[in-house]
């Protein structure tokens, strides 16, 4: 009895080898110098369980708002998803021997949707708005060890950090850089209640 099942197995493993070696069908894709012309535009829509609870970026709390503003806005460093942090909309960067000054450069080129200039004074003025705004309820967290954010130039963004902040690049991802020429002219209780 044993001796069948061993058989049985093993033929079965022949059977299944053999017809899995079968020579598959030729297929001729056919030669052609045209180009198709392009299909009607489609709309992709992606469905959410729920609303975002704001489009502020200083006021949001859920997931979902800031699904958008990855689609909105960008920040100084970008984390890809081998988990290595980029410059987004810095060139590069350096730091002082202690960790406590960090100097970005800022890439050239960079327009906001309206189309004015990005400029270092406007993440100077991004990362200060944040850090006089108690009422936002998540960035203090990510500002607290800011002592200064200074632009010297419009390409230059100078961070002066209280303490050495091994986490600094995680903190930067989530701080979205806003145009001062927008946002600057908000005061007090707007800066909670504006949305993009």
């Amino acid at each position: 009895m044993k001796t069948f099942k061993i058989f049985s197995v093993v033929c079965s493993l022949i059977i299944l080898s053999l017809t899995s070696c079968q020579p598959g069908s030729n297929i001729t894709i056919p030669e052609s110098s045209e180009i198709p012309s392009p299909k009607t535009p489609s709309v992709l829509r992606i469905g959410w369980a729920g609303a975002p609870d704001s489009l502020n970026p200083g006021a949001a709390i859920l997931t979902r708002s800031y699904i958008i503003f990855e689609m909105v806005y960008d920040s100084l460093m970008r984390l890809d998803l081998d988990g290595t942090y980029h410059p987004e909309l810095a060139e590069s960067y350096s730091a002082s021997e202690d960790g406590l000054v960090w100097t970005f450069k800022i890439r050239e080129g960079i327009q906001w949707h309206d189309g004015e200039p990005l400029t270092a004074q406007d993440i100077a003025f991004t990362y200060n708005f944040y850090q006089s705004h108690d009422d936002f309820p998540y960035l203090p967290i990510y500002t607290y060890s800011f002592a200064s954010v200074e632009a010297p130039d419009d390409s230059t963004v100078i961070l002066t950090l209280t303490e050495p902040l091994p986490n600094l690049f995680s903190q930067l991802i989530y701080l979205y850089v806003l145009p001062e020429h927008i946002w600057g002219q908000l005061e007090g209780s707007q800066a909670i209640e504006f949305e993009i």
